[in-house]
């Protein structure tokens, strides 16, 4: 969420990014191989996201644990969406979208290479040679996809619902997300909230410096400027007046 990581988002040049990402992970690798083995101690189950789904296959396989993961965004193979880290562009073919899942996959081993390898070898396991998500059907978790098939349909190429399964959204229980400190709003904001009548807010963010990501009808990802007019935003959110918008939006 930094100013740099943004610009790196912002940038397009998915191999900078994650040569950038390798060398922070390679920097605190001690400290979070620790911390990743200290996480996991006393679990019945273990859980990875795109952050850390390397690290959780091999906890799971090194201690005979159930393993799951649990994604936020269509970074699985598909023919149907590309890949959201690799571009937010609208890519032609089938072929071409699959290919940018291999790129991000390859370019994840890459970039946890040396990291992985110390963690590989300090459980006993074999040698780091390709990222969770490379994995084929017969040797990977099962995943779930934390959004709505409303905004993006189930790819028409997961045919195994045992392996991919599209959740819709999560939300964390009241008592969990109190103990995030997110429980309730703060005495200043209660205050001003009841100092007069409703406020009105509309706005949304990105990990991305000058633009958020939206998820567009056809199933592309695409950037809007964060100070876009919103009589325009308004219009791009309905279908009723029928309005087009070209390529390079």
């Amino acid at each position: 969420e930094s100013e740099l990581g943004q610009r790196w988002l912002a940038s397009g040049n998915v191999r900078a990014f994650f040569s950038a990402m390798a060398e922070i992970m390679e920097a605190e690798a001690d400290d979070l191989n620790q911390k990743t083995l200290e996480a996991c101690e006393g679990a019945d189950a273990i859980i990875g996201t795109a952050l850390s789904d390397d690290w959780a296959h091999a906890v799971a396989e090194a201690r005979g644990l159930p393993l799951m993961m649990a994604y936020t965004m269509p970074i699985s193979h598909t023919g149907d969406y590309a890949n959201p880290v690799v571009t937010t562009s609208q890519v032609p073919t089938r072929i071409l979208r699959k290919l940018t899942h291999t790129l991000y996959a390859n370019e994840v081993r890459k970039s946890r290479q040396k990291t992985m390898a110390a963690f590989h070898k300090g459980l006993g396991l074999s040698p780091y040679s390709r990222s969770v998500i490379a994995r084929d059907d017969s040797s990977r978790a099962p995943a779930l996809h934390m959004w709505s098939e409303h905004v993006l349909p189930t790819p028409s190429d997961w045919t195994d619902r045992n392996l991919d399964l599209v959740t819709g959204y999560w939300h964390l229980q009241p008592e969990l997300r109190a103990r995030l400190g997110e429980g309730a709003p703060s005495a200043e904001l209660c205050a001003f909230l009841d100092a007069g009548p409703a406020p009105v807010f509309f706005g949304f963010g990105s990990m991305h410096k000058d633009v958020a990501n939206f998820c567009m009808a056809d199933g592309s990802a695409r950037p809007i400027s964060k100070s876009v007019n919103q009589v325009v935003f308004s219009a791009l959110a309905t279908r009723d007046s029928g309005e087009r918008i070209s390529d390079d939006f």
